[in-house]
């Protein structure tokens, strides 16, 4: 096989869903490209190596009412690099005209602008080292269009690839490095916003023995993941009067540009062609139009539709592969019912005494508090962009309950910041417009995540909490932060207040010192921009219901607060 893709990210969601979906359309003979990954966080790439980057998926879940389980061995992966000390080698990739595919996943906080000198030396951000990679092509091939490539982020954002369209050209301002490049930018690389939806909750095995057609494998890369899985591509609309999208708002809540128009004709190239109902103009905080940035035109060169399936060409391979012109109703439900729920859920199941999200299916208490969040605040909020938003929910909560898939909650809680915001925020917004009522559900999960942060201590400056008497230390960037601010409740002297009502419009607790030093400590973490798109100050009353959730769940613990819903 000839390498095609150039994978930036090793993680596991990238290895047992699109890698394994690539190996799904070469051994199927639809596809015959083999991938390069990039690992960015560390140098350590001898796993890989060591294993001749071949690994184990193993697939366990309900199919029609029956569970079964299944092993497949991937063979997508040609060569695994590390960024920091082979960074010239992965220019070279960039020089090979087959290699016309990117594929990514650095978690939500990794898909993130920050200034800094694009050169030689290996950039330190995702989307700087994605613009450094797409100068050398440029270069390479003297601007040729037929250079341009297929670019699929699969963080979980909004809008990922017009987001990371955008920090490429503000990367390509800020270094000026020539309009013909960033003309070349908008013209010939297509940039296409995706979602991933596969729950992979990590090795499963014990001693990494893996059996398979008869023979065993000692395997440290091994996966395991539910049968379930979704890859939605949303092919850009070709519009070279629009402005290139800017960086989104701060108090947006939603990353702007919704990109939609696949021509007719998709289906009959054999892709599953999908329409969905547009989405109601009135649902509260829609994405909108982008704003102008740089003042260049975006949009890619016509043909984009026949240009993004002739090279995508694996998409043929599985009807879990969707071309759509519209992503909306996938990400959002996705996004809102499976991840939202989850990342509300952690915190308050981890304070509960439980360790995976199963565990929080067979806890009567705990499967209770799941439902009615879905059922009761997150559904009303997206009810009129997924009109399917129930059916997907009870599929949610089925693969919830698959005993095969024990996602770990403190799995879920790495980079939980992050993911709070942009899982839940604007779904708390959405339901106070909506309803001028405060999501108790969502509330009680804001409370667990500050108690969440109450650290047991620090080593080697990183503080840590103790999980069953062992010590798990917080994966979070903002964790210095959030440890450090809301250390100042965990003295005892102001549990025994409990905070009296607010006054009018004051939007902090006053019951004296105690009750106001919890209010006041949560209002700065709300307050902070550079953890939250918006903040959760400017909803009325909702600091002092958090405060109070707080409070009890010191007191009383978590299971009692839940038994008082």
């Amino acid at each position: 096989m000839k390498e095609q893709i150039i994978q930036f990210g090793t993680g596991m969601l990238l290895r047992a869903l699109p890698d394994l979906l690539i190996d799904k359309a070469n051994k199927d003979g639809i596809f015959d490209g083999s991938i390069v990954q990039i690992k960015s966080t560390n140098s350590q790439t001898e796993l890989f190596n060591q294993s001749q980057n071949q690994y184990f998926v193993l697939e366990k879940g309900l199919e029609q009412g029956k569970m079964v389980s299944r092993v497949r061995q991937i063979n997508s992966l040609s060569r695994t690099l590390a960024a920091q000390t082979q960074w010239e080698e992965i220019l070279q990739c960039a020089r090979n005209q087959n290699i016309n595919i990117v594929l990514s996943n650095t978690t939500e906080a990794g898909l993130v602008y920050q200034p800094e000198k694009i050169s030689h030396k290996t950039p330190t951000s995702f989307p700087g080292k994605l613009t450094l990679y797409l100068l050398e092509r440029f270069k390479a091939f003297k601007g040729d269009p037929i250079a341009g490539m297929v670019i699929l982020p699969c963080e979980l954002l909004v809008n990922n690839g017009t987001l990371l369209r955008s920090y490429v050209i503000k990367h390509a301002e800020h270094n000026q490095l020539g309009q013909n490049f960033i003309s070349w930018i908008n013209n010939h690389n297509i940039f296409c916003n995706t979602l991933v939806d596969r729950i992979v909750p990590g090795k499963s095995e014990p001693e990494n023995k893996i059996y398979f057609e008869g023979k065993t494998y000692i395997d440290p890369l091994h996966t395991a993941a539910e049968t379930y899985l979704l890859w939605a591509i949303e092919v850009p609309r070709v519009d070279h009067a629009s402005p290139t999208p800017s960086t989104p708002s701060t108090g947006s809540g939603v990353s702007s540009g919704v990109s939609s128009g696949v021509s007719s004709g998709v289906g009959s190239l054999g892709v599953r062609k999908v329409n969905q109902a547009t989405p109601n103009p009135s649902t509260p905080s829609t994405p909108s139009t982008p704003s102008t940035s740089s003042g260049v035109s975006s949009g890619v060169s016509s043909g984009v539709k026949e240009k993004v399936l002739d090279i995508l060409k694996f998409v043929k391979a599985d009807e879990r592969i969707i071309i759509t012109e519209d992503l909306t109703p996938y990400r959002e439900r996705k996004l809102r019912i499976l991840n939202g729920s989850n990342t509300m859920v952690a915190a308050v199941g981890h304070l509960a005494g439980l360790q995976s999200t199963y565990d929080t299916m067979v806890d009567p208490v705990l499967f209770q508090y799941t439902s009615n969040l879905i059922r009761q605040e997150i559904i009303p909020t997206i009810i009129n962009i997924c009109p399917d938003a129930e059916d997907f929910a009870a599929e949610t909560l089925d693969r919830f309950r698959n005993e095969a898939i024990r996602y770990p909650l403190l799995t879920i809680a790495s980079q939980y910041a992050s993911k709070m915001n942009s899982r839940n925020v604007e779904t708390i917004f959405r339901y106070w417009n909506l309803r001028q009522e405060l999501p108790v559900h969502c509330c009680i999960g804001l409370a667990a995540f500050l108690v969440f942060y109450l650290h047991d201590g620090e080593e080697n400056g990183q503080y840590f909490r103790l999980n069953q008497k062992e010590k798990f230390f917080y994966k979070d960037e903002h964790s210095s932060f959030l440890c450090e601010t809301l250390a100042v409740l965990k003295k005892g002297d102001w549990k025994d207040s409990t905070p009296s009502a607010p006054s009018a419009g004051s939007g902090v607790a006053n019951s004296g010192v105690a009750g106001g030093m919890v209010s006041e400590t949560i209002k700065k973490v709300f307050s902070n921009k550079n953890i939250f798109n918006r903040d959760l100050g400017e909803i009325p009353g909702l600091i002092d219901k958090v405060a109070e959730f707080f409070q009890s769940i010191r007191q009383k613990g978590m299971n009692e607060v839940l038994r008082e819903l």
